[in-house]
């Protein structure tokens, strides 16, 4: 049996209006869920501090998983971090 992920951070492509929405909603479901949603500097400064998402300094450091919302350079970036 696998335990469920407690910490997620998350990725976005450089073009926030087409992520924000989905952003949020992984937000929602993880904060139903009991995790959190961390997001590392670069994203804060697209979206600003989300309600119930955390900084990340480290984006490495205390992660369950890290999710990827967007194409192959995003991925790129979220790979460069672990």
């Amino acid at each position: 049996m696998t335990t469920p992920p407690r910490s997620i951070t998350v990725f976005t492509h450089t073009r926030p209006a087409d992520t924000e929405g989905a952003l949020r909603r992984v937000v929602d479901l993880a904060a139903e869920a009991g995790a959190q949603v961390r997001l590392p500097p670069a994203e804060i400064e697209k979206f600003g501090l989300i309600p119930e998402a955390a900084e990340a300094a480290d984006a490495a450091a205390g992660t369950d998983l890290a999710l990827v919302l967007g194409g192959d350079g995003t991925i790129l970036t979220a790979l460069r971090e672990f």
